[in-house]
């Protein structure tokens, strides 16, 4: 991934007239907001600035992902696209318990071993 990414980067920066081993924070950062918009995930986007961090450095900073900027910037894509939540329905309990006691799981000489299992589960 590193070398996919330094090689669209490059190509990106000849396209813009930058130079890629020192890109301005406004240069990366159009680089990121251009693939964003391409429809690349936060983590994604992640992943790529890892990638570039391990060929440019900037003063002041120990990696790109560490800039205030990119930070925020990343921050932001993740809240444009938040992951999705999956819930399931909530269920009573004791309505579940109430039903297990009448028919068709009663009496429970006469059930099927089918409805014994459910009623065994709970």
């Amino acid at each position: 991934i590193y070398d996919a990414t330094w090689s669209m980067f490059s190509k990106w920066c000849t396209r813009k007239g930058a130079n890629p081993l020192s890109p301005s924070l406004a240069q990366l950062l159009e680089f990121l907001q251009d693939r964003l918009d391409r429809g690349l995930s936060p983590n994604t986007l992640r992943r790529q600035v890892a990638a570039l961090a391990s060929v440019i450095c900037w003063k002041g900073f120990k990696s790109l992902s560490h800039h205030p900027s990119v930070k925020n910037f990343l921050r932001a894509a993740t809240n444009l696209s938040p992951p999705v939540i999956h819930r399931y329905p909530t269920w009573d309990l004791n309505k579940v318990l109430v039903a297990l006691t009448k028919e068709p799981f009663e009496p429970i000489q006469t059930i099927s071993l089918h409805l014994l299992s459910y009623k065994v589960a709970f």
